[in-house]
């Protein structure tokens, strides 16, 4: 359980940076 609970944040944490890079594309592309 323990595991699965550190490998669900793991993945948010990993996914939170994809997004805040693709964030950072889109608002560069847009000005």
């Amino acid at each position: 359980m323990e595991l699965l609970l550190h490998q669900v944040l793991a993945g948010l944490a990993t996914g939170g940076i994809y997004a805040c890079m693709a964030l950072a594309v889109v608002m560069i592309y847009q000005a």
